[in-house]
């Protein structure tokens, strides 16, 4: 019998390895190993050891107590080290993975692999919810704008009703007046709840709730007053009364859309100070569409801090790589001439050119930072009032622009470089100074000859700018020297460029207009000198100056390119003399008085019929 117990105990124990309890033997991975069916079969506990011949007597005891006596027919079969059952038991205690090493530190390094996995997951919850709430704060972002978007409407219906009130009581028509009074204030109060209802917390939203008050008690009055309306005694009622209502309810109602809106344009700036960048991002983008889209919105941005803060965006290292969009937002927030005044009040000029001189700033940034001082100096936008900071930093700008055209990587980039050293030359005379200091005819010539200048737009900046450094006698020598009176006589010649469908937009036309007469003007300055004279002639800049005096159709009509060839050809008639001129060219254009030749040549564009 107990030949036979060893043999099954040989054969059955291993499988019992699965669910006992083991101190050194195993670890946690195993217990899952056998199939459930398998718990009810046999129970055995292995204190110490992994060798089946340790196996205690009293275990063997119990085990052999808890066999029927026929189950003692098979053990010989159970035995067989090539039966099915052998086979899953030596299975079971392989991938066991007994070992001498302790179960506790065993489990010790099962624990690292589970508590790894369960880590990541939290971090990835992390993100994902970190990205939920980005998305949410955009979200409120563009709802901001959403509500602006809609007060301004209501505001203007609202507001062209006032109008018609007006009109209607001029014509006393009184059965028409209480039907728009009672419509007007309807939707006053209809405009207040959707646009205060979710006003947030923020700069002083009670003086909003106050002004909201003083609304509606003027709606009260106006209705009280056009409500009493009726005729005495046959005569008309008197409209002054309401009138008076009607004009204070204009009054504290544009007060109130005033507060309104400055109160969601300030909670846009505060997004600009959020932690996320795309959340500043999401606000600078939503500040420049209102700055787009109407002037007043413009204004208000400007007056109520938002210079001030993308200014304060543009010198923080934080969210650097933003100050490519809130530059660009600087720059159209400042095509209102009143809004510069906030530029300078921030210091503006002094952060644009810190961002201009410092070479480790990317190209992208800089060129944003030329287009703002582009804008700010733009001819167009008749301010005669000097720029706070402008004179003082001219000289760091003038180098700054000079070395970002220098090194621009594409036509863009040249072109806003050179449209701000254009603008700049007009602002001051220094600045014609320092573009010589700079040698900045040779970087803007051999831009042009490197292709860097292909749109008629880049070369109405370049004619621009060496039209006003030709008032200098070292430029001169330098354009000279660069052969850039070859290039302003190519200048003579350009031809706007039509579009796919042939025709010619009015953009093309004004820039080649610009072209030719910036062009005129330098080479009439350029011939002070006689050589520059001569090379004029050389590269037959007369006859192409002529054409453009006799011929309409080649200036496009042009009163201003007809005066500055007209002043070109005699500079170069009182250098070269007679022998440079056609005789009929002499009579008809150098020798009357300007005014003479100028009627002569317009007088040419009439058809008599």
């Amino acid at each position: 019998m107990h030949a036979h117990l060893g043999k099954l105990m040989t054969a059955a124990l291993p499988s019992c390895l699965d669910f006992g309890q083991l101190s050194r033997t195993s670890s946690i991975r195993s217990l899952d190993l056998v199939p459930p069916k398998r718990l009810s079969i046999i129970r055995v506990h292995i204190a110490t050891t992994t060798k089946i011949e340790s196996v205690s007597t009293a275990i063997a005891d119990d085990f052999m107590n808890s066999l029927d006596p026929g189950d003692f027919d098979n053990i010989d079969n159970m035995s067989d080290t090539g039966s099915s059952l052998h086979t899953w038991f030596s299975n079971s205690v392989d991938r066991m993975r007994v070992s001498d090493v302790d179960s506790v530190q065993r489990w010790l390094e099962d624990l690292r692999g589970m508590t790894e996995t369960e880590c990541m997951c939290i971090l990835q919850g992390k993100s994902i919810s970190g990205a939920i709430k980005e998305g949410q704060k955009t979200k409120r972002i563009h709802s901001v704008k959403d509500k602006l978007r809609i007060l301004r409407h209501k505001a203007g219906a609202i507001t062209s009703q006032f109008a018609k009130t007006f009109h209607k009581l001029d014509k006393e028509k009184w059965a028409a007046v209480h039907t728009c009074v009672i419509d007007m204030v309807c939707n006053i109060r209809q405009m207040l709840h959707d646009c205060t209802e979710n006003i947030e917390n923020g700069p002083d939203p009670m003086a909003i709730f106050v002004e909201q008050e003083v609304v509606m008690e003027e709606c009260a009055k106006l209705v009280q007053n056009v409500e009493s309306f009726d005729r005495i005694n046959g005569e008309k009622p008197q409209s002054m009364p309401v009138l008076n209502c009607l004009g204070d309810l204009a009054e504290s109602f544009t007060k109130l859309v005033d507060m309104l809106e400055m109160h969601l344009i300030k909670t846009l700036f505060d997004w600009l100070g959020d932690e996320s960048s795309c959340c500043v991002k999401t606000a600078i983008t939503v500040l420049t569409n209102l700055a787009q889209e109407d002037d007043r919105w413009s204004r208000l941005i400007a007056k109520d801090g938002g210079m001030q803060a993308l200014f304060h965006l543009c010198r923080q290292d934080t969210f650097s790589f933003l100050r490519t969009d809130a530059l660009r937002a600087v720059a159209i927030i400042c095509c209102m001439v009143e809004n510069i005044v906030e530029l300078e009040r921030a210091d503006g000029v002094e952060c644009i050119t810190d961002i201009l001189c410092d070479t480790k700033t990317s190209e992208d940034v800089r060129t944003e930072a030329a287009g703002v001082i582009a804008q700010i100096t733009s001819p167009d936008l008749d301010h005669y009032k000097p720029i706070m900071g402008f004179i003082e930093n001219l000289e760091d700008l003038v180098k700054a622009l000079i070395a970002l055209s220098r090194d621009a990587s594409n036509s863009d980039v040249f072109l806003v470089a050179t449209a701000a050293i254009a603008n700049v030359t007009f602002m001051d005379s220094m600045a014609s100074d320092f573009l010589a200091q700079y040698n900045a005819a040779s970087v803007l010539i051999q831009g042009c000859h490197k292709k860097k200048a292909p749109s008629l737009y880049a070369k109405d900046q370049v004619a621009t700018i060496l039209a006003n450094m030709a008032c200098i006698e070292q430029c001169r020598e330098e354009i000279a020297a660069e052969n850039g009176i070859d290039l302003l006589v190519q200048y003579l010649h350009e031809q706007p460029r039509p579009h796919i469908n042939g025709f010619l937009s009015e953009d093309e036309l004004s820039a080649c207009e610009r072209v030719h007469q910036k062009a005129a003007i330098a080479l009439a300055r350029l011939s002070r000198e006689i050589n520059n004279a001569d090379i004029i002639y050389k590269a037959k800049g007369i006859p192409r100056l002529v054409q453009l005096c006799k011929d309409h159709r080649e200036r496009n009509s042009s009163d201003s390119v007809l005066v500055a060839c007209l002043a070109a050809l005699r500079k170069l008639y009182s250098m070269l003399g007679n022998t440079a001129f056609d005789p009929e060219d002499t009579v008809q254009l150098i020798q009357p008085r300007l005014l003479d030749s100028y009627l002569y040549c317009t007088s040419m564009e009439e058809t008599f019929v």
